[in-house]
């Protein structure tokens, strides 16, 4: 079978192709043919060798890929409710999902509805509505449960919120949008040029910035009346962005931060806290799945994900699909910061 391997950090061209046995599953795992998979900002982060994981080690070499989907071909040992043939997505935080084959792990799994996830293995599986491509379904798990694990267990969204969304045409922006709008609060997106502003505004910005054009600072000022401020803010850039984002909360609002795509850490001072009256939370994704207070919540996203998609609620944008052997030009585009909404990697279509 073809997986992709890192043997060391790099460029896109790191990306190895290879070919290992095909094996079957362990007592207490399953074997799942994958078909797409989905490619997100995450894996450029690890391939450079800048993503250092909390409870594990993302350290070269590994297997590549976060999340993905395909159809369950063999089940050793008993799991009740599945069934080889059902398609199901995956999150695996070890890597391994670009691959013709992905196993996971059932043995120790705490499970929901339709999904389980196994704290040993760091794994999340769960099934797939019929009415949904897998393709589609390759493309939104990781932004979404992003998204909603922020705004719902961390955040608190209500209805009269103020949402800030940074790099709002992105796949976890997206999201984010979405579900604020699902929830009536208001979104400011921000993104950097028209074409993204206007994504943004179809997925349902109330206010958008182009801050390449414009000062964020000002424009919120603005959109705010000079004295509200931010509710709630999804940041993931880091560096001088995260300290507009702090200039423009109100008394009582929250950062929550999930990345550091600039590749300059956001700097905040006590004194910043003390007289600015923000909360700043830290989010990632396996960490709240660990953690038993935020688990359920996500874990429930799941089906919440699914019925908005089925609903016409949520609108999946898949910008463009790559074959698992062009993965290294797949990088490159997501590098170039032209894409919008998602990138989806074709394994066996």
């Amino acid at each position: 079978m073809r997986e992709i391997i890192v043997h060391e950090p790099g460029g896109p061209e790191v990306f190895q192709v290879e070919q290992a046995p095909m094996v079957g599953p362990n007592e207490g795992e399953m074997c799942i043919q994958m078909t797409y998979s989905g490619i997100n900002y995450t894996s450029v982060e690890k391939r450079r060798g800048n993503y250092h994981g909390v409870v594990m080690d993302w350290s070269p070499p590994y297997q590549a890929g976060l999340e993905g989907v395909g159809t369950i071909t063999e089940i050793n040992g008993r799991l009740e409710g599945w069934s080889t043939g059902e398609r199901v997505g995956m999150i695996k935080f070890q890597g391994g999902t670009w691959s013709d084959q992905a196993t996971a792990d059932f043995s120790e799994a705490i499970h929901g509805t339709n999904c389980f996830f196994n704290p040993q293995s760091a794994e999340l599986v769960f099934k797939i509505p019929d009415g949904i491509s897998d393709k589609k379904a390759a493309a939104i798990p990781v932004s979404f449960l992003t998204a909603y694990g922020i705004l719902k267990p961390i955040g608190e969204i209500e209805p009269s919120d103020t949402v800030l969304v940074h790099s709002a045409a992105g796949g976890v922006g997206n999201a984010a949008t979405q579900i604020a709008t699902w929830s009536n609060a208001t979104v400011i997106g921000i993104a950097s040029n028209e074409d993204k502003i206007a994504f943004a505004t179809r997925m349902g910005a109330d206010h958008t910035i182009n801050y390449a054009t414009n000062s964020i600072t000002t424009e919120i000022d603005d959109i705010c009346d000079d004295t509200v401020g931010i509710d709630i803010a999804l940041e993931s850039i880091g560096g001088r962005t995260f300290k507009q984002t702090l200039a423009v909360m109100n008394e009582s609002g929250s950062i929550i931060t999930y990345g550091v795509s600039s590749g300059t850490p956001g700097i905040v001072t006590t004194p910043d806290l003390i007289f600015s009256g923000v909360s700043i939370h830290g989010f990632h994704l396996l960490l709240a799945l660990l953690n038993e207070k935020t688990r359920t919540s996500i874990m429930d996203g799941i089906t919440t994900m699914f019925e908005m998609v089925e609903r016409d609620t949520y609108h999946v944008e898949i910008d463009e699909v790559f074959d698992m052997t062009d993965v290294s030009s797949a990088h490159e585009y997501l590098e170039s910061r032209n894409s919008i909404g998602n990138i989806v990697m074709a394994i066996n279509p």
